[in-house]
């Protein structure tokens, strides 16, 4: 229980540090993308949001699924998301040059 308590405080350690590096670009992040700040706070608070749900919910589906199917629905879901985003950045360029 120690070495799960020590890796749980480590996680919400790096979690911190992330939205810590995020907010230290955003001025860049938001000049390179031409966004204002009001997406920069609803990115922001959507990867908070993700955390606090994403942390119970991989807990209980660690509890009801065997580590192989976790590990296989994981990995389709990350080629869901890649997939997706894909084609939201290539129709964000659309979208920009008709405006």
């Amino acid at each position: 229980m120690r070495t799960f308590a020590i890796a749980s405080y480590s996680l919400y350690f790096l979690a911190g540090l992330v939205i810590t590096t995020i907010g230290s670009v955003m001025p860049q992040l938001l000049a390179h993308y031409e966004q204002s700040y009001t997406v920069g706070g609803q990115m922001v608070f959507v990867s908070a949001v993700g955390f606090i749900a994403g942390v119970p919910i991989s807990a209980w589906l660690m509890k009801g699924l065997k580590r192989s199917t976790f590990s296989r629905s994981l990995r389709l879901l990350l080629r869901l998301h890649s997939s997706v985003s894909g084609r939201f950045r290539r129709s964000a360029g659309l979208w920009r040059s008709i405006s």
